[in-house]
């Protein structure tokens, strides 16, 4: 599990938007865990779930995570994700994208 919620970090300041004042957030509630960074997806959110497509919004942080060893390959982050949770028998991951303000929350239950 520790692998996967550090996944999910990691895409989350990837895929930021960082011209957007907002910021990046972490909820815990109860047995929840909220990501939300701004910035919507760059790809159909489908796609990024299929895994194997990716369009890092900061390609730079995108490489500085996998030299340091936090993220395999682009597209893969989502699919590990959820093979995690599969293995845990865990409710699915959800990903939900506001378009005003442009937001993306992965919800990990």
């Amino acid at each position: 599990m520790q692998l996967a919620v550090r996944e999910a970090l990691a895409n989350a300041l990837i895929h930021a938007d960082y011209q957007d004042p907002r910021g990046l957030t972490i909820e815990k509630r109860s047995h929840q865990l909220y990501i939300t960074n701004p910035g919507c997806f760059r790809v159909e959110p489908s796609s990024a779930l299929a895994g194997g497509i990716s369009d890092a919004r900061n390609p730079g942080l995108s490489e500085l995570f996998r030299l340091v060893g936090v993220g395999q390959r682009a597209g893969s982050g989502l699919p590990q994700i959820q093979a995690v949770w599969r293995l845990q028998g865990w409710e699915e991951p959800s990903i939900r994208e506001d378009m005003r303000p442009g937001a993306t929350c992965l919800r990990l239950t």
